[in-house]
């Protein structure tokens, strides 16, 4: 007995590309953590201003840059956010790269990460 074969379909063949895809934890993942609302960019950037100036004092008094924030005399909750602490020190597009500035917020866990540079003037955001 000889079974008859049919060339497998492209509706099926996607049906099976969506079945993979829903298996994979990158296809599926949402943000986990609190999202960028509305106000919060701005109250971030208040905050890391505050920060810059603390490290800039920092700077001028010592001559470089501290390797934390607790070396400038900054807290836990001088840094703390509801996206999570500030993170020093490193390049927005090159991680990499040391560049004196700073992030907060995380691409997996809130869907941004928001960059001050090491001048505290140029900020951005990466969605």
């Amino acid at each position: 007995m000889q079974l008859a074969t049919r060339p497998v379909g492209d509706k099926l063949l996607l049906v099976l590309l969506c079945l993979v895809c829903a298996t994979q934890p990158s296809c599926t993942r949402a943000p986990s953590g609190p999202l960028l609302e509305s106000g919060d960019r701005k109250a971030l950037e208040v905050q890391g201003a505050h920060l810059m100036f603390v490290l800039g004092s920092y700077v001028e008094a010592h001559g470089d840059w501290p390797a934390t924030f607790a070396e400038a005399g900054l807290k836990e909750a001088d840094i703390a956010t509801k996206f999570g602490a500030w993170q020093m020190g490193s390049d927005r597009l090159d991680p990499e790269i040391p560049d004196h500035g700073m992030d907060v917020g995380s691409d997996s866990a809130n869907g941004f990460r928001l960059h001050c540079d090491g001048s505290g003037q140029d900020w951005y955001l990466d969605p």
